[in-house]
């Protein structure tokens, strides 16, 4: 006695195409937001025009020293969270603070400088 199996084919229909890749529905949509958004910037007034393109230019930098951020976290992601937060403020704090003294001495220098620049001045005048 041999065994048969009858094969039957179902037919469920055509296939559905594939969904679009999310990189190009994303690249899509980028397209569409900036194409957008310069149809808009080119029907301000020139002022406005000059405000709109500081404020791509801030976002263009934000974007890249988040990117920047991502990859050194990810870096040091073996690391607490706590670690990785207290590192990043001292270094803020540091370099604020630094650039802020750098900035008290040339506001020193300055003032000595006008105030020899003055004083040579005033021998020059009685001579």
């Amino acid at each position: 006695m041999t065994y048969t199996k009858q094969m039957t084919t179902n037919s469920y229909g055509r296939l559905k195409t594939p969904p679009i890749h999310p990189d190009a529905r994303t690249q899509l949509a980028q397209e569409i937001r900036t194409e957008m958004t310069d149809d808009l910037i080119s029907s301000l007034p020139i002022e406005d025009k000059d405000f709109m393109y500081e404020q791509r230019k801030n976002n263009q930098h934000k974007e890249r020293l988040l990117g920047a951020y991502l990859n050194l976290i990810r870096e040091y992601d073996f690391l607490p969270k706590r670690i990785l937060l207290e590192g990043f403020t001292d270094a803020v704090k540091h370099i604020y603070s630094a650039n802020e003294e750098q900035e008290k001495q040339k506001e020193f220098e300055k003032i000595i400088c006008d105030k020899a620049e003055n004083m040579v001045t005033k021998l020059q005048e009685e001579n």
